[in-house]
Formats: C-alpha cells, sequence, structure tokens
C-alpha cells in the first residue's frame, strides 16, 4: 500500500527474513522483482541485492 511506504516496514521485513534464513543456514537469499518495477528494483538495490540474471518470455499464441 502506497500509504505505508518510506516508513522502514519494508527495510525491517527483509531484515526479519535474511535472519531467518540465516539461522537456517542460508548462504543466501534470492527474490524476484518485475523489470518494470523500478521502485521494487531500487529499494532492493539500496539494501545491496544486484541482479544476477534476466529471464526473457515470449508468450505463444495458438497461431504461432
Amino acid at each position: 500500500d502506497p500509504g505505508w511506504r518510506r516508513r522502514g516496514v519494508g527495510k525491517r521485513l527483509v531484515e526479519a527474513f535474511e535472519a531467518w534464513a540465516r539461522a537456517e543456514g542460508a548462504a543466501w537469499v534470492e527474490l524476484s522483482v518485475y523489470d518494470f518495477n523500478d521502485e521494487a528494483r531500487r529499494f532492493y538495490e539500496a539494501l545491496g541485492y544486484a541482479a544476477l540474471r534476466t529471464t526473457l518470455r515470449r508468450p505463444l499464441s495458438a497461431a504461432d
């Protein structure tokens, strides 16, 4: 919800799931963000996340 943005809630949620993953023995965490979601990408990049790969998709119609 846009009304809850910029209050630190997202950062605390990320910190919590990273702490849980660390406690479970994970070496890293991965997340998916749509390419067009610039705001989310900037948010995660500001927390130290970096792009690992790009997935390309082309829908096929019945005529293809």
